[in-house]
């Protein structure tokens, strides 16, 4: 009888362990699936547009002095006032860029959508 309870124990334990490391790896493949298609719409959509809107004052490889927005992690970190300033309009505090064009519309919606994307 003890060998019988102690058998069901071992077995019980094996199969909870079983279950629960198979759903830890799979929100670790989801959450890795959401920080790949970030970074990779980072790559071929923002990274251009921060590259042709934002420079050379936000790349320190041009001579630029301000807040760096030449890395994934960087913009990241600052989407959410990025956003918030481009939406701005010429003349109010705090547009972006600065003395140039306002972006328009489609390329802030292309930013906005990494954001939110980014943050998740």
């Amino acid at each position: 009888m003890k060998k019988t309870i102690l058998l069901s124990s071992i077995c019980l334990s094996f199969v909870l362990i079983i279950f629960s490391c198979s759903r830890k790896s799979a929100a670790t493949s989801s959450v890795s699936k959401k920080v790949s298609a970030s970074a990779a719409m980072y790559e071929s959509s923002v990274k251009p547009l921060i590259a042709l809107r934002c420079s050379p004052c936000h790349m320190p490889a041009e001579g630029g002095k301000k807040k760096p927005l030449d890395s994934y992690d960087s913009v990241k970190v600052l989407a959410a006032d990025m956003l918030h300033r481009v939406e701005l309009n010429p003349g109010e505090r705090g547009f972006m860029p600065f003395k140039k064009p306002k972006l328009t519309s489609e390329e802030i919606a292309v930013f906005k959508k990494w954001a939110e994307e980014a943050a998740k």
